[in-house]
């Protein structure tokens, strides 16, 4: 297989079609489908840690033994007391772990080959007291948690988040029965000191609770079979179009790698979850390594996850072998050089993130018939010198990818450019999504282009009453292209609206959400980009987005 790698740049990547959220039938499994199953990792945490985990072995007892810790960022350290075997922490003694060199909690419990293993107390620093039980040195199960505000939690957690069916008792008086997801309160109910009650059904407040629990309660410590349809939801064995091969060692805690297949026996997904529950797959926490696989067994993608965000080295292919994506994730965001093809190989986006930003926003991206286009995401924090502004009833302000205008005088027109197009582009475009608190009829708000000056510039705005208009001063002489003209494609005031400008060919293309809304004959005199505003209000910009177009 073809790969093309370049030292170039893309932007508004497709979110990859994460491997978990699947819950899944048993017949017989294909030969390919057990070899899988077998090289996938037969426990929630390998001894031989990833490079890009968060878990870690840190050093302990002056550096000379070692223990894992989860979170283990660049200002945590932790010391051991307790007995040691083969260099590591190993028996049940105390770990204290530090952040910046003050204590963050005290962990009181079992250490095996260096991991946490069974129960164990943690004792933070502000008097919060968790009793929990570990696996693989993840935090899973029933845990008891008090804290010196008087406010109480039993039920399940997973890693330090509370998780599935618990309750939780406030100060005063009032609680929460029922099922979180991360933290929050998911399905359940909650009764107030007075006797009062509100109910939550995922995640939204409701007049009552209307999901069914399944009352399934499988076996455990032995596989069993689960059998899904074709929307992932629990099913027969007749009428099943997915199964999953799994063992729990608890109540919805599985045991060991979760197989999933299609009733052709071939693998479907095969991943590590430190949760899985009964009724509601949404809920599920992945853990681990998370391959996907079509119906002829072909591998579709490959990621990995650290409590339940993608985070890792992570591929995708198409269903004829090639490669679609590949990327790396840190904790949920692009991290590192992104690069995606065409089907037929050929290249289609590539871009260098951190942390989920585009450095430098540049990007480059390719149509199909071979069309490149070398971008610009705005940041508009790093060029505020170039956007920022305060001046004659102006304050124009900047965060990372949007700017913010608040105009007070009425009567005042604002224009702001930043963005200069290559000297020999042949064609262009620019778009940005936004938004305007409110306005009065004939006021406008939008796209600048073709900017020499004040008196020389041309404007494409739209307006409070779903109106647009495209306008051009020469020598400070005002031409209407357009006059102010109705169109279905704008949102309301208060919505975001994507404006953009294509140049080609001698002509200028607008577009409003998508849609074309006008094409214009036009010769530039400046080929440059940025923002008009007129009359008061506050104005939002997003996602400024600038290309310069060639062809290969």
């Amino acid at each position: 297989m073809k790969i093309l790698i370049l030292s170039a740049y893309i932007l508004l990547v497709p979110m990859a079609a994460a491997a978990a959220g699947n819950d899944v039938f048993s017949g017989n499994q294909s030969e390919q489908s057990q070899s899988q199953s077998q090289s996938q990792p037969q426990s929630g945490m390998s001894k031989a840690l990833p490079a890009w985990s968060l878990d870690k072995f840190l050093p302990c007892n002056a550096g000379k033994d070692l223990a894992m810790e989860q979170y283990a960022y660049s200002n945590v350290t932790i010391s051991w007391s307790g007995p040691v075997k083969n260099g590591k922490a190993h028996g049940r003694g105390k770990m204290t772990r530090y952040a910046d060199g003050k204590v963050e909690n005290v962990y009181d419990g079992y250490y095996v080959d260096g991991i946490r293993e069974g129960q164990g107390r943690i004792t933070y620093a502000d008097g919060t007291i968790i009793n929990a039980s570990f696996s693989g040195g993840k935090m899973t199960g029933d845990v008891s948690l008090s804290k010196p505000t008087g406010e109480k939690y039993n039920g399940n957690m997973v890693n330090y988040r509370y998780y599935g069916k618990g309750t939780y008792y406030f100060p005063t008086g009032d609680k929460y029965e029922g099922v979180f997801r991360n933290g929050q309160f998911y399905t359940g109910k909650y009764t107030f000191n007075n006797g009062g009650v509100k109910y939550y059904q995922r995640g939204t407040e409701v007049e009552k609770i209307t999901d069914k629990e399944s009352g399934y309660n499988p076996k455990l410590n032995e596989e069993v079979t689960e059998y899904f349809d074709g929307d992932w939801n629990r099913t027969t064995r007749k009428n099943a179009e997915y199964y999953r091969l799994i063992t729990y060692s608890a109540p919805n805690i599985p045991k060991g790698p979760v197989r999933d297949y299609y009733k052709s026996g071939v693998l479907q997904n095969s991943f590590g979850a430190l949760y899985i529950d009964y009724d509601y797959t949404s809920i599920n926490v992945y853990e681990g390594e998370n391959k996907v696989y079509s119906k002829d067994g072909d591998l579709l993608s490959s990621s990995y996850f650290y409590n339940h965000v993608l985070h890792g080295p992570f591929v995708e292919y198409y269903e004829n072998g090639s490669m679609k994506t590949r990327t790396a994730y840190n904790l949920g965001k692009y991290n590192g050089l992104y690069e995606s093809w065409y089907d037929d190989e050929s290249p289609k986006f590539f871009a260098e993130y951190k942390d989920g930003i585009i450095e430098d926003g540049h990007f480059t991206e390719f149509d199909r018939n071979g069309l490149r286009a070398e971008g610009f995401f705005e940041q508009f924090v790093s060029e505020k010198n170039s956007w920022a502004y305060s001046n004659e009833g102006v304050h124009a302000s900047a965060s990372y990818n949007s700017l913010m205008f608040n105009v007070s005088n009425p009567d005042k027109t604002y224009t702001r450019v930043s963005k200069m197009f290559a000297a020999d582009a042949k064609s262009y475009s620019a778009e940005a999504n936004i938004r305007k608190d409110y306005a009065r009829p004939g006021q406008g708000y939008g796209l600048c282009f073709d900017y020499v000056d004040a008196s020389n510039c041309s404007m494409f705005l739209i307006g409070s009453d779903k109106r647009f208009t495209i306008i051009s001063y020469k020598k400070g002489n005002r031409e209407v292209w357009i006059d102010w003209k109705s169109s279905s494609a704008i949102k309301d005031i208060n919505e975001v609206n994507n404006l953009k400008f294509f140049y080609i060919s001698n002509q200028v293309v607008f577009q409003i959400n998508g849609i074309e809304v006008a094409r214009i004959n036009f010769t530039p005199l400046s080929k440059s980009a940025g923002f008009s505003v007129y009359g008061a209000g506050q104005h939002f910009v997003k996602d400024f987005i600038t290309k310069d177009y060639t062809l290969r």
